[in-house]
């Protein structure tokens, strides 16, 4: 019971929520601008249509052994008012998207999530909306895009496909879907109609089909490590990149096109696979380097012991080790 109630931070003062439906009734209360702390256990996916922080108590199943992964059972939506909202920490079953397409959203930062379904910012870039990061996610559908500008996709492991990034950056990833549906069904490429932007330092690990960039325009492709030999660049400039390495001789310990917690995405050769800041291409290297265990930036509960029986003055021994995070 402890550990059951959802924490709503507001100006510097705390509202306790133990309810079932606990993260709705704290979204409802919540005001601009504050944070709404999930502990483990199961929740309702909701709209998110005001700023706010939402951190869970992380998804990997070792570090969330003490408090449990916190999921999102269904979907998150972003309406229009979620300008510079943050989600952390959490597994989510559904998609994460708008609430319509269009829907202007600036500087939203999704980080450290396992997402079952699409990844869907998407419109006509009428309205873009800005300085979106994706940074050290497992995303298992497809990411869509299209309605933002100056997007950063960075160290995250993708399961299917990227597409619709403009004036981005597409850094530091691993793409392990397999095969890859590339030349000539272009529709069906890894990273499709991506145009203007950086595709850099990323791991293809993927390795029974040529791979194409054809419909990505004017888009810089460099430093990338790839299993296959038989890349097609299209007209976009390429330099540096790492090919026919051989899914075998990619990673540690990568055994699946589907993600696996027991996984080691680490290169076999990270001294010979270099990007373009000279740090190790893939997960480990970049701008937001992979954090072991997904763990989020609120304080991890590391260790817990709690007795079995009070002793005869009704008190009961409870020693819990917590190990604050730095990012």
């Amino acid at each position: 019971m402890a550990q059951s109630p959802v924490a709503l931070h507001h100006l510097g003062g705390v509202t306790m929520f133990y309810t079932s439906t606990g993260f709705t009734d704290a979204y409802n209360a919540a005001e601009a601008g504050d944070t709404i702390y999930l502990p483990g256990g199961f929740f309702a996916g909701i709209t998110i249509d005001k700023r706010l922080a939402i951190i869970g108590a992380g998804h990997h199943p070792d570090s969330s052994v003490n408090t449990y992964a916190t999921q999102i059972n269904g979907s998150l939506s972003f309406g229009p008012n979620a300008d510079s909202s943050h989600i952390e920490g959490l597994h989510i079953t559904g998609q994460v998207n708008l609430t319509a397409a269009n829907h202007k959203i600036d500087r939203l930062r999704i980080r450290r999530n396992i997402i079952d379904g699409n990844l869907n910012i998407n419109g006509d870039r009428v309205t873009p909306s800005l300085h979106v990061e994706i940074s050290g996610n497992i995303i298992r559908g497809p990411v869509d895009l299209s309605n933002t500008l100056n997007a950063v996709l960075c160290n995250n492991i993708l399961q299917t496909r990227v597409h619709y990034v403009w004036n981005g950056s597409v850094s530091n990833n691993v793409f392990n879907s397999s095969p890859y549906l590339g030349y000539p069904n272009y529709i069906y490429n890894v990273v499709y109609d991506c145009d203007n932007s950086i595709i850099e330092n990323n791991v293809f690990a993927g390795g029974d089909q040529t791979l194409g960039f054809t419909y990505c325009d004017n888009s810089v492709i460099r430093k990338n490590l790839f299993a296959v030999t038989n890349i097609d660049y299209g007209s976009n400039p390429q330099t540096g990149n790492y090919t026919g390495v051989g899914v075998a001789n990619l990673m540690v310990g990568f055994s699946s096109s589907s993600f696996l917690y027991s996984d080691n995405y680490r290169l076999k050769t990270p001294a010979t696979h270099l990007g373009s800041d000279g740090m190790v291409v893939g997960i480990y290297g970049g701008l937001r380097a992979w954090k072991e265990g997904s763990i989020p930036l609120n304080p991890h509960i590391q260790s817990k012991t709690i007795a079995d029986k009070t002793d005869a003055a009704g008190k009961i021994q409870v020693q819990v080790k917590v190990v604050a995070q730095s990012n």
